[in-house]
């Protein structure tokens, strides 16, 4: 049904219009189609089934009303594209009010290019790809709908061309966003959805972010955030928008204020890359604005950090919040460079970690202030960095509770302050902030000197344990030696030289800093590690291992190995027990300039050598913490059982170091971590995979590693994306960069499982396969790679990973096919496929039905053994604009495979010469309705 055109086409007011009102509208190509409409109304249908969109409104179309229908089940799911509602190219003042729309290929709701002023509300939009879409269109006004179960609640995007701006997203209902295919969003503003107004929206369940926002400007008002993972994040990144001045830069400039972000299951508000955004104050001045809630979310309050590319994040306020009872931290400011973050009044209290915690250089590294003596007539007195700003606070811990007042610094960094009446020394504890703002951790309570304690007890499977114990206190293995006496001097042994011998586990309780250096007297520290009394069976009488739960590890240049004191050598026997480190829940392990080796056991998943690990149940977004963290810096693990892994961990970094001879992977990530960084590592030689991200694993940065030689000799892999063993789950949104992978027992890389991941400009060659995508992996982009001789295939997609982009790279010299598709709906472009010694790029199932809509699209097909192009057994195939010249056999080649042929395949605008046969070879009889048309086709033999 089509409602089109103007009788005068310069008066909007003549376009069609008319009703349609309790019709049933299915099995078209569109449902409904206005163009140039006025005044139409759509009211009380049951819209369904169409082939493309339910209702598409479009070319300057505008008073439409659309009210009470059902639309559902528009479009085609394979491909993922026919929307439920689109309002397009600049139709305004359109009403979109109380409809029903669910389970369409697409979106459920879009407002798209310049179709401005349109009403959205009163919606229910569910079971969608997104559920509402505004892209490059300005002031609409999205409110009271209810939109749950899409992948992104509310979307919003614009362009430095056409920013999306001025939209206000008021009194929406939007619940349990998921996806397997990404991240999944609750209300997501991205790429210059600038300067709109997101308030008094209740964000519920959402399976990665409640509020994700990259564009700046923003103002966040009112809102409830609750029981997802991460509550909101603002993310900047490096760009230029020159003199454009309605654009302003992603992650700045945005306002959160008057929130309530609670219960989520990891980071109540995350900053990645942000300037100058105001957390309850107005970021051009700090003025508070409105205090948000930030509590009882299980991991940190507020982190601030650099992006993993590292773009700072700087001048950012926090002002005036309330962050209680959080799972980790109250505030963590991260990285170098991330500096001038201003953090002030704000009420810090009853959090598992630290108050504030500024670590990695940030914040200028201003040190906290010195709370020196409170005396008898309550005047405090204490030193902190000189002419700046010292914040009292009142805390039944050591972080800031209640304010009691501000006091300045002098030249000297001296300062004084008058505390309240009756107020209790023991509970004062203070920060300090500079003239440009960077703002310190507390104090910690004055009148207390943190001490460190340790007993001696058994742990669970009876063998000696050294516990740590004090909030806040330091250890050297000197210190614990000292503290465990005499009686006990046999657990722990200064062998000379800075050489020590661990003869009993230690376990650090929470905030004990445990610290291994040359500078705390150790260069060598041998974990005991002996021979089982039964081959082949676990003695945890054996050996020993360090394990912090929600403490601090610092290990920098130290060799750690795992001793066998009978054999007087490395323990090199797995199968009954080895040595292990583990950091735990909200604990940091932090490895420089370290050996670490002969640790770990498959025994489970705690004893595998270096083990950072959370352990939280999945909450109801279907989603875990991820808060055990820690850095590694130009280290070497080799020997363990796993080089190092990481689960449920996250915001790490592991760059120069070297993962080389271990039992299993060099590298292994799995069970949602997120947000790690591997960069300019050597990881070889490895029994299994190299790199291993497995089941859910999100936001992994793979750049510049190098890996090879990993196998053994038998099937491995040099990086694996996967979905893991059950219970499995996709690992998305990674990217790998740079990174070079040869001389593997299986393939360069491997995605399996797993959806949305980038891998681009990678140097893949002498592996079985340079490039795999299989086990249903959706949506992956291969761009600008090498894959060269490689023993089978440069690039292949298996049975079932469709709509997968190939562009830009080479594929030449592999032994078997260039490019070879074994799925559907990929977009196979710009490539070059060279020199193999079969086909340059093959199209053909595995087994089973034809293969669907792939496109072969201006990719250099040249100087390959068999045929350039080879489809069997596909139907609705694109080829066009493609060169494919000098080939062995066929330039292409149609025919039959398994039980079907080759069919409706548009072969258009292609060069195809000088190949060793025919330049075009249709075959068999279940080959048909192929057309070809402008191609240009010569001197084939």
């Amino acid at each position: 049904m089509a409602w089109v055109k103007r009788s005068n086409p310069g008066d909007a007011a003549t376009g069609s219009t008319g009703t349609v009102q309790e019709s049933k509208i299915h099995h078209n190509y569109q449902g409904i189609f206005v163009s140039e409409g006025i005044s139409l109304t759509v009211s009380a249908n049951d819209i369904y089934s169409n082939r493309s969109n339910g209702v598409w409104v479009r070319d300057n179309a505008r008073a439409i009303t659309i009210v009470g229908n059902t639309i559902r089940e528009n479009g085609d799911q394979s491909t993922a594209n026919g929307d439920g509602i689109i309002i397009y190219d600049g139709s305004v003042q359109n009403t979109i009010r109380n409809n029903k729309v669910h389970t369409n290929a697409g979106d459920g709701i879009v407002i798209e290019r310049n179709s401005n002023n349109n009403t959205v509300a009163g919606n229910e939009v569910y079971q969608n790809g997104d559920g509402i879409v505004i892209a490059d269109a300005d002031n609409n006004v999205v409110q009271n709908n209810t939109a749950h179960d899409n992948r992104n609640g509310i979307r919003l995007s614009g362009s430095q061309d056409n920013p999306t701006a001025g939209n206000q997203i008021l009194n929406n209902t939007v619940r349990d966003s998921k996806s397997t295919n990404g991240n999944a969003y609750g209300i997501y503003l991205y790429n210059h959805a600038d300067s709109n107004l997101i308030r008094g929206n209740t964000i519920l369940r959402s399976a990665t972010y409640g509020i994700y926002i990259k564009s700046g400007g923003n103002r966040v008002e009112s809102n409830t955030i609750r029981d997802g993972k991460t509550g909101l994040a603002i993310v900047g990144e490096a760009e230029s928008i020159g003199q454009i001045p309605q654009l302003v830069l992603a992650g700045t400039n945005n306002v959160v204020i008057s929130t309530t972000i609670t219960g989520n299951s990891d980071i109540g508000i995350r900053i990645e890359g942000g300037v100058r955004n105001g957390i309850g104050a107005d970021p051009a001045n700090g003025a508070p604005l409105g205090p948000n809630n930030v509590s009882g979310n299980g991991g940190n309050g507020i982190f601030i950090k650099n992006t993993s590319s590292g773009y700072s994040s700087t001048d950012n306020y926090v002002i005036g919040n309330t962050i209680h009872t959080n799972g980790s931290a109250g505030i963590v400011v991260k990285d170098a460079g991330s500096d001038r973050n201003r953090l002030s009044r704000n009420s810090v209290t009853e959090n598992a970690g630290s108050g504030i915690k500024i670590d990695g250089g940030a914040n200028g590294g201003i040190q906290p202030p010195v709370i020196e003596d409170i005396l008898a007539d309550g005047i405090a007195r204490g030193t902190a960095a000189p002419n700046a700003t010292v914040e009292i606070y009142t805390d039944p811990g050591s972080e800031g509770e209640t304010l009691l007042g501000v006091v300045a610094t002098n030249d000297s960094g001296e300062w004084s302050f008058q505390l309240p009446p009756n107020q209790d020394p023991k509970r004062v504890t203070a920060l300090v902030i500079a003239a440009n703002g960077n703002t310190s951790a507390f104090s910690g309570a004055s009148g207390s000197s943190v001490g460190l304690f340790t007993t001696v007890s058994t742990d669970e499977q009876g063998q000696a344990l050294i516990n740590l114990n004090g909030p806040g206190a330091f250890a050297t293995l000197a210190d614990i030696q000292s503290l465990l006496g005499s009686a006990n001097a046999g657990l722990l042994q200064n062998q000379g030289n800075g050489v020590w011998q661990l003869n009993a586990s230690i376990k650090l309780e929470r905030e004990v800093t445990l610290n291994l250096s040359p500078d705390t007297g150790v260069t060598e520290l041998k974990l005991r590690s002996n021979a089982g009394t039964i081959p082949n069976a676990v003695d945890f009488n054996s050996f020993v291992y360090i394990r912090t739960h929600n403490g601090i590890i610092n290990i920098n240049g130290v060799k750690i190995y795992g001793w066998d004191e009978a054999a007087n050598t490395f323990d090199t026997n797995i199968a009954d027990g080895r040595a292990f480190i583990i950091a735990k829940y909200g604990a940091e392990l932090n490895i420089r300039n370290a050996e670490i080796s002969y640790l770990g056991t498959p025994d489970s998943s705690e004893s595998g050598g270096v083990t950072w690990r959370d352990d939280t149940a999945i909450s109801a977004a279907g989603t875990m913490r991820t808060q055990v963290t820690g850095v590694v810096e130009n280290s070497l693990f080799h020997h363990n059982f796993n080089g190092v892994q990481v689960i449920q961990a996250g915001d790490m970094t592991f760059t120069g170091n070297e993962f080389h001879d271990n039992n299993n992977y060099g590298f292994y990530a799995r069970d949602n971590s997120r947000d790690i960084v591997l960069e300019n590592n050597l990881v070889y030689n490895n029994a299994s995979h190299g790199i291993h991200l497995a089941r859910g694993c999100t936001n992994f940065t793979l750049r510049n590693n190098k890996a090879y030689n990993n196998g053994g000799g038998g099937f491995a892999h040099g990086i694996l994306i996967s979905q893991g063993s059950a219970p499995t789950a996709p690992s998305v949104e990674n990217l790998l960069e740079g990174n070079e992978a040869y001389g593997n027992g299986g393939y360069g890389i491997n995605i399996e499982g797993s959806n949305n991941n980038t891998v681009r400009n990678n140097n893949l060659h002498d592996n079985q396969v340079g490039v795999t995508i299989e086990d249903g992996s959706r949506a992956n982009q291969i761009l600008n790679n090498n894959t060269a001789n490689n023993t089978n295939h440069g690039i292949q997609t298996r049975q079932g990973s469709n709509a997968n982009t190939i562009m830009g790279n080479t594929a030449a010299r592999n032994s078997a096919n260039g490019i070879y598709i074994r799925s559907s709906n990929n977009r196979v472009e710009d490539n070059s496929a060279t020199e193999n010694l079969e086909v340059g790029i093959a199209v053909r199932p595995e087994s089973g039905a034809a293969l669907e809509s792939n496109q072969l699209i201006s990719n250099s097909v040249t100087s390959n053994a068999g045929s350039g192009v080879d489809i069997r057994s596909a139907t609705g195939t694109t080829v066009d604009h493609n060169y494919i010249a000098g080939n062995g056999i066929h330039g292409l080649y149609l025919t039959t495979y398994l039980t079907d042929g080759a069919v409706n395949t548009v072969v258009s605008n292609n060069t195809i010469a000088l190949n060793n046969d025919t330049g075009i070879r249709v075959n068999a009889a279940l080959s048909y309705q192929n057309r070809w048309t402008a191609n240009a086709i010569y001197d084939n033999k």
